[in-house]
């Protein structure tokens, strides 16, 4: 720390930007501080930090004090209101979130922004403001994870007909838990008139499968294990772990696609397995997310809210067991089996792509392996070489597709999502390829009328994009990718980050 201190200021001064005042939350640093005359001068232990309160003292974060107007009687004053609150980790979201459910209500009165509003309106909102003042009052520790030790990452989904959202810990092989992010969205007016609440549920998984990544990345410096996703009702978890329903709107069928695929990229780009769990709605935290609690239930509930159930493990076969009557024997032997799966590591291959700065770096190091081949069966050392890495990459990532490939027959009730989007199948060599629609133009090579597939976010698609774009002299993203179509090579999703 003193060695980071001393470099922060080298840095800055040579830039003239003086630190005059600093602080920290380390005693012997402080002494270090007050010595060379930049210890901050004012007595209050708090600081602004990302827009809350730290105590350096006790290390913990709190919620900046805001003035919330009790009077506000409009839908302009009171979105105002309640967005005062900053809290982008959603400590409180289980208060704040009462804000979303207050406006949802105000705009199916359907009122102009500045007419005032019923007294039952106003009357909430002299309760939630009460509520919103006290948040200064509760502190939360800072320190959430320990790069020294890996983690779970269990996620809580829940639903209503007026919120959805998700709550997620991380939680240690030996049980510690650490509340790490929530998130909740108000059910657009007349959604709930169209859908049931097991679609809307549904909604709350996306939700957080979409946050995943951010979260992931966010802290790229801890080892996750696994992600296990939970919900409260049944029918949702069969959809799930089906990748289908037999429900006839064509919304929900398309939502089941989408959580499918979310899931399938968090695979592929994190290497991490993702299981499914069924919990009861008492012990689902996620539900005072979408009913919103008072202030002293909050308290109540804050160890609930922040550590999670009591039973919370990484151990799957400790958890509370339910009667599963909305799963086949199918989805049911999914589950039981999650535990063992998440146990699997990804095979990485005898080779660290991440290592590698450049494909023809590491087609050299790898054809090395195979140079004894071609004294024996006359091939290419570097055409194996490179079959053998883009074979390592999709069996990582597409390792449905080439199990249903592999025996189409026997797996004819569920096809991949891919293989019937590109039409996907094996070459002579084992390859994964894509049967293109130019197939009966004979100017093309047979490697670009079939493609091979790679998978995005995968290390060697990284050093073959970068490859084809210094080999187009850093043109655009077209450029790259219509070079990549030409050398026969295809990216599902390529222009998205």
């Amino acid at each position: 720390m003193h060695e980071f201190y001393r470099l922060a200021y080298d840095r800055l001064a040579t830039g003239r930007f003086t630190l005059r005042s600093q602080n920290s939350n380390s005693a012997e640093l402080r002494k270090q501080m007050n010595k060379d005359g930049r210890l901050v001068e004012y007595s209050s232990p708090l600081e602004k930090v990302l827009g809350y309160r730290y105590n350096i003292e006790n290390d913990s974060l709190s919620i900046a004090p805001c003035k919330i107007d009790a009077e506000a009687n409009t839908k302009r004053k009171i979105l105002s209101q309640t967005s005062k609150v900053f809290d982008p980790l959603n400590f409180a979201l289980p208060i704040t979130a009462r804000g979303k459910l207050l406006m949802r209500k105000i705009w199916k009165l359907k009122v102009n922004w500045d007419e005032p509003l019923p007294e039952d309106i106003c009357n909430e909102i002299e309760r939630l403001s009460r509520d919103l003042k006290m948040l200064s009052e509760i502190s939360f520790q800072r320190q959430a994870l320990n790069e020294q030790v890996s983690y779970g990452l269990h996620i809580f989904s829940d639903s209503s007909m007026e919120a959805y959202g998700f709550v997620a810990y991380a939680l240690t092989e030996e049980g510690k838990s650490a509340y790490l992010f929530s998130k909740s969205k108000s059910v657009p007016l007349g959604m709930n008139k169209e859908h049931s609440v097991p679609t809307l549920e549904l909604l709350g998984v996306i939700l957080a499968f979409k946050c995943i990544p951010p979260i992931l990345e966010a802290y790229h410096n801890i080892q996750f294990q696994f992600v296990n996703m939970s919900v409260d009702v049944q029918v949702v978890l069969n959809w799930l772990l089906a990748n289908e329903t037999k429900v006839k709107s064509k919304f929900l069928r398309n939502r089941v696609l989408e959580a499918d695929g979310l899931k399938t990229e968090i695979i592929s780009k994190y290497g991490l397995p993702v299981a499914y769990h069924y919990v009861n709605t008492d012990e689902n935290i996620a539900d005072l997310i979408t009913k919103g609690l008072s202030y002293p239930k909050y308290l109540e509930q804050m160890k609930f809210w922040l550590e999670g159930p009591h039973w919370l493990t990484n151990d799957f076969k400790k958890w509370p067991k339910y009667p599963l009557l909305s799963l086949s024997p199918v989805q049911k032997g999914k589950i039981c089996m999650a535990y063992a799966s998440q146990s699997k590591k990804v095979k990485t291959g005898i080779l660290n792509m991440n290592k590698y700065s450049s494909l023809d770096g590491l087609l050299r190091v790898t054809s090395h392996l195979f140079k004894f081949l071609s004294k024996v069966l006359d091939c290419d050392p570097q055409r194996k070489a490179f079959e053998y890495l883009v074979k390592m990459a999709q069996h990582e990532c597409f390792s449905n597709e080439l199990k249903f490939l592999t025996n189409p027959k026997k797996n004819d009730k569920y096809i991949p999502q891919l293989v019937s989007n590109l039409d996907l199948f094996l070459d002579s060599t084992g390859l994964l390829r894509s049967r293109g629609r130019i197939s009966k133009c004979s100017y093309f090579k047979y490697e670009v009328h079939n493609p091979v597939l790679l998978p995005r976010q995968h290390p060697l698609t990284t050093l073959v994009i970068k490859d084809c774009h210094h080999k187009m002299q850093h043109l655009d993203i077209g450029t790259t990718l219509n070079h990549m179509r030409e050398q026969g090579f295809w990216v599902p999703k390529g222009r998205i980050d």
